[in-house]
């Protein structure tokens, strides 16, 4: 159950967020990229630095481990 003071401090801190111009739609949706493609792909595809897109891989808990072991899984499937 979410408490109330918490549910205060989630609207407090939407509201930061707006005025300062972030969009959380996007953050979400970016987000949710970084934690399916590796950051090499991401970038490539976003157009984004490659150290941006491991930064984001790493807030969404993209590991390169995870990517490498997910390849070796599919080599083994072939």
């Amino acid at each position: 159950m979410v408490q109330g003071w918490h549910l205060v401090d989630y609207e407090f801190c939407v509201d930061l967020y707006r005025q300062a111009g972030v969009d959380l739609s996007r953050n979400t949706a970016l987000i949710d990229l970084a934690a399916q493609l590796p950051a090499t792909v991401l970038s490539d595809l976003l157009n984004l630095h490659t150290e941006t897109a491991t930064a984001w891989n790493d807030i969404a808990g993209n590991t390169r481990a995870g990517c490498a072991a997910e390849l070796s899984r599919r080599h083994a499937d072939t």
